[in-house]
């Protein structure tokens, strides 16, 4: 979620790559926290935001849904693109970032290591003439240790310090973000900041 993240999947669907989104509809949120949980304006302009997404060259493949189509997509060497950092999945991980202990979903990792792909970290740079760059890390290295719970862990903190050292470089780019997931810590399966977590009373 650094930056106009979505960029993504425009830069590279545009160019011939066949990209496949993991993402969450703004419906499917209100009906996980309560319709009386979710602003109406903020919701009314994420539907907007969604419309939109569903114009780029992409496909949408639920994150609460089946991982068949996660599978098929990557035995055909598509690209998968998913928000490491994101809300979304039912296993996590705790890692360290920015300072503080993190609570990430552990799927894009275990991916990793069930399927043997790739993981290139991107993200997308904003320039002060309202240009962007989608910028492609080199594949990170995944942790096959034999512990499960270990190598999931050792490789989404290796995604982690790689986001970390693009938000200390560029804060303006990831401050929305963190500010939204403190404002959903109540909500959130597990808060983003492990200290969230004492500032709303989990």
């Amino acid at each position: 979620h650094f930056g106009l993240n979505t960029l993504t999947m425009a830069g590279l669907g545009h160019r011939g790559y066949t990209i496949n989104q993991i993402s969450a509809p703004p419906t499917v949120w209100r009906e996980i926290l309560g319709k009386e949980n979710v602003n109406p304006f903020a919701f009314r302009r994420a539907s907007r935001t969604w419309r939109n997404e569903q114009a780029l060259p992409a496909a949408h493949i639920s994150v609460f849904g089946f991982l068949r189509p996660v599978f098929k997509a990557l035995r055909r060497n598509e690209i998968l693109c998913i928000a490491v950092d994101g809300g979304g999945g039912n296993s996590w991980t705790q890692v360290e970032f920015l300072g503080r202990r993190c609570n990430v979903s552990a799927g894009p990792a275990s991916l990793a290591l069930r399927t043997g792909a790739a993981v290139i970290p991107a993200v997308v740079l904003r320039h002060e003439d309202g240009r962007h760059t989608v910028v492609m890390e080199p594949r990170l290295d995944v942790s096959r240790t034999g512990d499960r719970g270990e190598d999931e862990r050792a490789t989404t903190q290796a995604f982690m310090d790689v986001l970390a050292r693009w938000v200390r470089d560029h804060p303006d780019h990831y401050a929305g973000f963190l500010r939204l997931r403190m404002n959903t810590a109540s909500t959130d399966t597990l808060p983003f900041f492990e200290d969230y977590g004492s500032v709303h009373g989990h």
